[in-house]
């Protein structure tokens, strides 16, 4: 199951609609279709899911179960005040137990996020190296001349003909220059 399925498995579990999925992400409608295109949340949208009762592991991995217990603020009626310490140390072992669930989800999120970050710059700097390398052999050519500005759009504009997904092939688009 990729990704994409993932999310949109989450929202139909939950027996909503992509606008009110979207709505309780704290995202808007758009957003949240990407993501059932693949597109990775930020950190905050994941710690939002997982708040949820998501499973931030399972979004973005598929390992784990798809849901997990919400991680909710103690309530203070909760709180035992007959006195009894164990009674109480009991509850905030409870509460700590529940917190540090809900931080271990948040870190693995981002974690998880900084890692999709770096594998796309990782994947970008042979490319930008290629690209940078052909206008150079470019501009040796007798009869191209491009100023600095010139030179950074066309690189720009290779880069943005690229469209780099994880599995496609580090091709650069030719940029042989037409006779004159």
């Amino acid at each position: 199951m990729t990704v994409s399925n993932r999310f949109r498995s989450l929202r139909e579990k939950w027996c909503l609609s992509q606008t009110d999925m979207a709505n309780r992400a704290g995202v808007t409608r758009n957003s949240w279709q990407r993501y059932e295109k693949g597109e990775l949340p930020n950190g905050e949208t994941l710690l939002r899911l997982a708040e949820l009762g998501g499973n931030v592991q399972w979004l973005l991995t598929g390992q784990g179960p798809m849901l997990v217990e919400a991680v909710a603020p103690p309530d203070a009626a909760s709180i035992p005040d007959n006195g009894d310490a164990r009674a109480v140390m009991s509850y905030l072992q409870a509460e700590n137990a529940r917190l540090t669930v809900a931080l271990s989800q948040a870190q693995g999120a981002l974690l998880a996020e900084r890692a999709r970050r770096q594998q796309g710059l990782a994947e970008m700097r042979p490319l930008l190296a290629a690209c940078v390398t052909a206008v150079d052999h470019l501009k040796q050519q007798p009869h191209v001349q491009m100023n600095a500005q010139q030179t950074a759009d066309l690189i720009v504009g290779m880069l943005n003909q690229i469209q780099l997904a994880p599995s496609d092939s580090l091709a650069v688009p030719d940029v042989t220059p037409a006779a004159p």
